[in-house]
């Protein structure tokens, strides 16, 4: 990361790379003949690496501008394999029958696997901006109008261990993609003597323009809007008072 400081100006750019390794799956269900039989797959990785910009300018004593600005590339990677075992550690050639693999020179034909190569993580947006602007014409006076921008973001999803298939490769497949969304915010505030206590009496407008959006959403099995299970919109305009009283 990279600072800078000057008494009109502040920013920092940073840039980061994590890596997730070895995410585990998990499953369990009964045997027909009553046991527990339990799926642990290991290898599945997720990477994510981005960067990442945020400032404030003053550049009068009056006014000031701040944005930031963020990017990612947020991935699974790998491929999640594993084996049936039932309650006594033993290897399972059918989890439902219950029956043991007896010839173990080609145990492959019992391993589940889940490819997940570069399919991007869902739930959160991955590109993000905001700028805005905050006005002090007069002592105790602010004015502020606020700008934010959310695109990149995936419907969420479950790798499930539940979905393997015995002896073949079950490919995850990208998520649908939710349409990105800007939104308009406006606040103000005056702060006051009320007797001996400080006082503050502010106001917030969300999303002024009533943008219709959604903000996230459950995948379906088409990877669209239409077969997504769940959608959820965001909020409308939306209007706040608070008074606040310091003693």
């Amino acid at each position: 990361g990279y600072g800078f400081r000057s008494g009109f100006f502040t920013a920092n750019l940073n840039a980061y790379y994590t890596r997730w390794m070895d995410k585990a799956l998990y499953d369990s269900g009964d045997t027909r003949d009553g046991d527990r039989y339990t799926l642990n797959m290991t290898g599945a990785n997720a990477n994510h690496w981005g960067v990442e910009l945020d400032f404030l300018a003053k550049p009068f004593s009056w006014m000031e501008v701040n944005g930031m600005f963020s990017w990612g590339d947020w991935r699974w990677t790998g491929q999640a394999t594993g084996y049936y075992f039932n309650s006594s550690g033993q290897m399972l050639a059918n989890p439902s029958e219950g029956t043991l693999v007896t010839d173990m020179s080609n145990v492959e034909q019992y391993k589940a696997n889940i490819k997940m190569d570069n399919v991007h993580v869902g739930g959160s947006a991955q590109t993000t901006a905001a700028l805005g602007v905050t006005f002090r014409p007069m002592k105790g006076v602010r004015f502020s109008a606020d700008w934010n921008f959310f695109a990149r973001n995936y419907a969420d999803y479950d790798i499930d261990a539940g979905n393997a298939k015995m002896g073949k490769v079950i490919v995850v497949n990208s998520p649908w993609e939710i349409p990105s969304y800007n939104t308009f915010d406006l606040s103000a505030g005056y702060t006051f003597d009320f007797g001996k206590v400080r006082a503050t009496l502010s106001g917030n407008v969300n999303n002024l323009l009533d943008q219709e959006y959604i903000a996230d959403a459950r995948d379906g099995s088409n990877h669209d809007w239409e077969s997504a299970t769940r959608v959820l919109y965001g909020f409308g305009r939306t209007y706040s008072v608070r008074l606040k009283f310091n003693f």
